[in-house]
Order: structure tokens, then sequence, then C-alpha cells
């Protein structure tokens, strides 16, 4: 087989194994058509904190907060902010990002409009996970390299990239980010590389809502990524509390 192909073929293999792991969305909302959400009383805050880990071992954490409530809307719901703090926490040397981090205003969800069964419709919001092509990007930039033991760089390189994919397909708002279905799931990927070592890919999914009402409480998704001894770690939660 000619180069040329067998980096085709290896790229193909990598895109497979990786695309439905960050094709994972939350759980659905199983949910008759009579059981209409009803909007709750008073104010309450969405909290969405990220951490991603940096090549030096060192979290860079971002939680956003939105002050928001519920109103009715037709057969729906709509959901509007009228407040938002961001705190970051960054090592010394990411300071000046971390400040613009802190004062850049964020619409996040804001304003949804929620169906019947409580799922976000319209505007922004996408189906967690949507990012094929991150996730092709990351495998092409080190296909037919290999990431053998005297080129650290590339590999580093390339779980950067991959930690990007996974941070790309962590970015869309969940359609049921306010009704979710309280549901665990994990998936683990291993991904072959052009010189005969492999990457992994796990994913971990947890949903926790409201006995009574159905409203969120939490959501978390942990995506690991590894070559060899390298790992990176992105980490997203969600959490809404009443005020």
């Amino acid at each position: 087989m000619k180069a040329s192909d067998r980096r085709d073929a290896m790229r193909r293999m990598g895109v497979c194994a990786l695309a439905p792991v960050f094709a994972i969305g939350l759980p659905r909302v199983a949910l008759a058509a009579e059981e209409r959400k009803q909007a709750p009383a008073g104010d309450f805050r969405l909290t969405r904190r990220v951490e991603r880990s940096l090549a030096d071992g060192k979290l860079l954490t971002v939680a956003r907060s939105w002050s928001c409530r519920f109103a009715e809307n037709g057969r729906g719901l709509r959901v509007d902010a009228f407040a938002q703090t961001c705190e970051v926490d960054a090592p010394p040397a990411l300071g000046a990002i971390a400040a613009m981090e802190a004062e850049r205003k964020e619409d996040g969800p804001f304003p949804a409009l929620l169906g019947p069964d409580g799922r976000i419709i319209g505007g922004q919001s996408l189906a967690v996970g949507a990012s094929a092509e991150a996730v092709d990007a990351a495998l092409a930039s080190l296909v037919g390299r290999g990431v053998a033991q005297r080129d650290r760089d590339e590999a580093r390189r390339f779980m950067a990239k991959l930690q990007g994919a996974a941070g790309a397909a962590m970015s869309a708002i969940p359609t049921d980010l306010f009704f979710p279905m309280a549901e665990s799931r994990e998936f683990s990927r291993t991904v072959p590389l052009a010189d005969g070592t492999t990457g992994e890919v796990t994913v971990r999914l947890t949903a926790t809502a409201s006995a009574i009402d159905g409203l969120l409480e939490r959501i978390e998704r942990d995506v690991e990524t590894r070559i060899g001894a390298e790992m990176r770690v992105s980490r997203e939660h969600w959490t809404l509390t009443q005020i």
C-alpha cells in the first residue's frame, strides 16, 4: 500500500472511531405530548462551569452564571436572563486573558423559548456534539506523522488539537438543558494512530433533574483525551438553583 493510501486509511479509521464520541448528546427527554411543562415561580441562577487542563498540567476554569426567570409563552415557556456574572481561575501567565474573559458578556441560552416538552426551540441552541469538522481537523493534523517518543512536541500538538475538538463538541447548548432526563452514560473509543500507537477518548455524561417538576439540577460532562502518558481533561457542569 502506498504511503498516501495508508495515510488516507488511517484518517478514515480515526474519524470513524472518534465521530460517535463527539456526537454524544445529553439524554433525550422522553415526554408524552400531554405532559406540558409549567413555568416554575421565582428567580433562578443557571451556572455553567468549564474546566480545561493545560499543557503544563494546570487548569483554566471559567464559571459563568445567569440570573433568570421562567414565564408562560403560548403552549410553551420563555426563559429570560436579567443579570450575569463570571469568575475565572487561571495561571498568572494567563492573567490578561482571564481578565478579558471575566469582562466578556455572553448570552448563553438566553432568551430561551421552550416547547411544551421543555426543549429549547429555535435560536442558537443545537444538539450537543455536532463537531465532526473539528474532530476531522484534529485527526488530519497528525495523520501519517505518528506519535513516536522521539517527537513529543508533535504528540502534544495533536493532544491540544484533540482537546480543542472536545471543547468544540461541548460548546453547543443542549436543547434539553432546562428539563433533562436523569441518566448516566460513559463511552470510550480507541483511536489508531499512523505509527501503530493509539489514543483514547472517554466521554462521561451525568444528568440529574428534580423529581417534582423535572427541572435541571445538575449536568456533568467530562471528556478525557490520552496519548501514551499524555492526558488532557475537559469538564463542563451546568446547575440550576432557585435564588
